[in-house]
């Protein structure tokens, strides 16, 4: 069983879901991943918090390899169950979204007092999205999640299914971010914004398409579906990030 190919498909009772091999006990004989595999739930999610900081899993550039080219199937083979060579999505979402603000504060101007005005405030609240890129990806998650949950019912994906494909999109998207704002001394201001912008949002709705083809078979209407989603979930996670810049000007005030 492999990555490649059309739509993955569960795996068969009895056998490795990553390799195919048939298993007797608690790991396969063939390649070494767990058995039985299992669904992702919140309490697994929540499981998955503490090993993601703490462990990193081997297969980071094969991972972000089948991100870049083929990301639906890449998705979908690590939540049926073939996740020996995947990475983690929280350890990816950890490693990628650090180097983003890593060298996105290296890239901002320096501050002297953040705290002086309600309008240095006002200033600052970017720089602090940008400085704790994790959390701010984290916070966003749940209502991302959410909003795919309601919209692609048919492919019958659990919620924690669906943090852990964004999870993965939004690690990657992060790594293309972290790879434009490294190229910021070389592009003009318009061309940074295009840049930094464009190929976020055609990859998170592109990754969407291809993630949800088993409940929407029919191409046009799932790639309707996958800009709903995007446009509905950006408008939340804007709505909730803008009512937190409104709290963190008046305590800076």
């Amino acid at each position: 069983m492999t990555m490649h190919g059309a739509a993955p498909v569960p795996p068969r009772r009895g056998y490795c879901a990553d390799c195919g091999a048939p298993v007797t006990g608690r790991y396969c004989g063939a390649c070494g991943q767990a058995f039985p595999t299992h669904r992702l739930s919140l309490r697994h999610i929540a499981f998955e918090v503490p090993h993601a900081i703490f462990h990193l899993d081997h297969g980071v550039l094969p991972t972000l390899y089948g991100l870049a080219v083929r990301p639906g199937i890449t998705i979908n083979a690590y939540l049926n169950g073939r996740r020996k060579r995947l990475t983690n999505p929280l350890t990816l979402l950890l490693l990628t979204t650090g180097l983003y603000a890593l060298l996105s504060t290296m890239a901002l101007p320096p501050v002297a007092d953040a705290s002086a005005s309600a309008v240095e405030g006002a200033r600052t609240f970017p720089r602090a999205f940008i400085e704790h890129a994790l959390l701010t990806f984290a916070a966003q998650l749940p209502l991302t999640a959410l909003t795919t949950w309601a919209l692609f019912r048919g492919d019958r994906r659990t919620y924690g299914e669906h943090l852990a494909i964004h999870a993965y999109i939004w690690a990657f998207t992060a790594l293309l971010g972290a790879g434009i704002v490294a190229l910021r001394p070389v592009l003009g201001r318009d061309l940074y914004l295009i840049a930094l912008y464009v190929p976020d949002i055609a990859y998170q709705i592109g990754a969407m398409y291809g993630v949800f083809r088993a409940g929407t078979r029919h191409r046009g209407l799932r790639l309707v579906k996958a800009v709903a989603a995007f446009a509905l979930y950006t408008a939340l996670n804007t709505a909730t990030l803008h009512a937190a810049a409104k709290g963190y000007i008046a305590l800076s005030g």
